[in-house]
């Protein structure tokens, strides 16, 4: 009997200005012949892009952490877009260094993906990221 395990997929971050990034996922689940066999997404809007929203969020909680979970299958494919809804105050690009965000993937209580990512606070970022599993 096979044992059916589902991967945990987190993005999270402490950097204080966070609230001004929307965070997508969208993960594709294959068998091992490389089929899709599962889809599965999730999103966290602080602000529609271009809104104008000008301070955090009263219930806004530091660290910031989406979580998402996708069936059991021999290997994920996912996209993280992290794209900023309000540009950095200061519209000198030097002063706006980039900022961490970690994503770790588990599945069965094992670690598959730890790994922190630079991300620009002007440009966000959109990112294809293979776990087998």
């Amino acid at each position: 009997m096979e044992i059916k395990e589902d991967y945990l997929i987190e993005v999270s971050s402490d950097f204080e200005e966070y609230w001004r990034y929307n965070i997508y996922i969208e993960c594709g689940c294959f068998d091992a012949d490389d089929t899709r066999c599962g889809f599965t997404s999730t999103e966290d809007v602080i602000s529609p892009v271009g809104a104008g929203m000008r301070t955090k969020p009263d219930n806004y909680k530091s660290p910031r952490v989406v979580s998402l979970e996708a069936e059991s299958c021999d290997h994920l494919l996912m996209r993280l877009y992290i794209v900023p809804h309000l540009l950095p105050e200061d519209n000198i690009i030097s002063h706006s260094e980039p900022f961490d965000v970690d994503i770790t993937v588990t599945r069965g209580g094992r670690r598959l993906l730890d790994r922190t990512l630079k991300i620009n606070r002007w440009a966000g970022i959109s990112l294809p990221i293979f776990v087998k599993g």
